[in-house]
């Protein structure tokens, strides 16, 4: 009676796999068997073929369940860990060049998962009509990491995720993010699995002298600290200070930055900058608008003493008065400031106001300055708002003064509002020479005194009036207007 044949079972590197069995297992399993793609299927756990440029020409089951079903010519290097370029010392190579059969740990699969650790194990197989070696049989089996080193990674990116600026951890041989935090996705707009893999340099934008600088530092170098710009997913630029340093684990080099958004802080800066630059301006204006009535106090206080010592007590009431004129305009011009300085650092009392009552108070107030220009106030019915009824009050003060002084002979000046869409637009009007499209802005700047600088007051008014609106979430211009000048603003609050 015949024996039936026994199916002849599949030769496999399995659980019992072992480093130490490899390579003689290799050679065998290169005898035996006839072609490659028995070879790889007869392996049960990952294996692949690559060819001398590393491109991977085969891979078995087991390792296309890890890889992809598309892992098939792709670059190792590419694949397993998101390079451009091969690792400087792939074992691969190496074997190709010796044909020696070679063994390292290292972390494959994705890099966006950090459990994937594989021992692996790369053979030559194949050799080419110069008896190069041109096919390596990779064979890898993975290690499951401890629960110690589970947990220290846990920490670990718990650790980084709760800090408050971005941090890139970065491959120094191939420039690429291989580790990033919670916070380096909120500042670029991407997913960590979009940012892993790129390049440092595609994220920060460096100019070309900077950028080859940094790319020459040293392992283990100085900290280096600068300041530039970072491209989000949105195309808005955002101004970034950079903090990083090179960094070995063995003998892998990293580079470890801290990526800080300082737009607030850029802003803080430019607006501190302009203040300090309007100040410096606005002491010069204020040194010169006291030196002028100063000049004429000491210039009648000579006459004064010319008079007494001359015993001519009759020139001394005609003395005197314009002391008293150039007095009040001093005293006018530290009203005015004092009005200025309110509206930026006073605490503002927030009310429900009827705002026809109140610019009726405001015109009561001026009654002296309407009546000695013969002006006429029209006042329409006006909304209730919300807002800082001291700081309101100086604002139509401001506004209806302006109008006073430079709406012609008898100003006729309207008060009133319109609607719109989103908020109610105020107005004051009046029918003089009116203000040029070239000084429609101008007018708002501190001392700034009518087309030809000659008109009456400090012109402190209208830059008062401009930060009292600010106060109120709003905003004022000049309309355009053939028919004298016409304010315009509103208040959100």
């Amino acid at each position: 009676m015949k024996t039936r044949k026994q199916p002849r079972q599949p030769r496999t590197l399995g659980a019992d796999f072992s480093h130490e069995e490899f390579y003689p297992r290799v050679e065998l399993l290169t005898v035996e068997l006839k072609t490659l793609f028995q070879l790889l299927e007869e392996i049960c756990v990952p294996a692949v073929v690559l060819d001398n440029n590393l491109t991977i020409v085969a891979a078995n089951v087991a390792a296309r369940k890890i890889f992809g079903q598309e892992m098939v010519g792709q670059k190792c290097y590419r694949l397993y860990h998101n390079r451009n370029i091969a690792c400087e010392h792939c074992h691969v190579l190496e074997t190709m060049r010796d044909s020696k059969p070679r063994f390292h740990c290292t972390e494959y699969g994705s890099i966006t998962d950090y459990e994937e650790k594989y021992s692996c194990g790369a053979a030559a197989i194949s050799t080419d009509e110069q008896g190069q070696v041109d096919k390596v049989l990779q064979v890898l089996r993975r290690v499951e990491k401890s629960s110690l080193e589970l947990h220290q990674l846990s920490l670990f990116h718990r650790l980084i995720d709760s800090a408050s600026d971005a941090l890139f951890i970065i491959d120094v041989e191939s420039g690429q993010l291989v580790d990033l935090n919670q916070q380096s996705c909120r500042l670029l707009g991407c997913g960590r699995s979009e940012l892993l893999g790129r390049g440092w340099w595609d994220i920060l934008k460096i100019d070309e002298k900077r950028l080859d600088c940094l790319k020459r530092l040293g392992n283990g170098g100085e900290p280096q600290h600068f300041k530039t710009r970072c491209f989000p997913e949105d195309g808005v630029s955002i101004p970034v200070e950079v903090s990083w340093r090179d960094v070995k684990n063995g003998t892998h080099a990293y580079r470890v930055a801290l990526v800080r958004d300082i737009s607030e802080r850029v802003k803080t800066e430019a607006d501190l900058k302009a203040k300090n630059e309007a100040l410096d301006g606005f002491a010069s204006a204020v040194a010169h608008d006291l030196r002028t009535p100063l000049s004429r106090v000491f210039a009648f206080c000579d006459f004064l003493a010319s008079d007494l010592a001359n015993k001519d007590y009759e020139n001394l009431e005609k003395r005197i008065d314009p002391l008293r004129q150039v007095a009040g305009e001093m005293d006018e011009l530290v009203v005015r400031l004092l009005a200025l300085a309110r509206a930026d650092s006073r605490k503002s009392d927030i009310e429900e106001l009827d705002l026809t009552e109140l610019v009726h108070k405001v015109v009561a107030r001026l009654k002296d300055e309407i009546e000695a220009k013969g002006a006429l106030i029209s006042v329409d019915e006006l909304p209730a708002v919300r807002g800082d009824r001291v700081l309101l009050e100086q604002l139509y003060q401001n506004l209806l003064e302006n109008a006073i002084r430079h709406g012609g002979e008898k100003p006729e000046i309207s008060v009133g509002y319109s609607q719109n869409e989103d908020c109610n637009v105020f107005r004051v009007d009046d029918r003089g020479p009116g203000i040029s499209l070239k000084n429609r802005e101008a007018v708002f700047q501190p001392f700034w005194n009518g087309e030809d600088g000659g008109g009456p007051g400090h012109g402190i008014g209208l830059t008062t009036s401009r930060k009292i609106v600010k106060r109120h979430a709003g905003k004022i211009w000049v309309q355009p207007s053939d028919e004298g000048a016409q304010f315009r603003f509103t208040l959100n609050l």
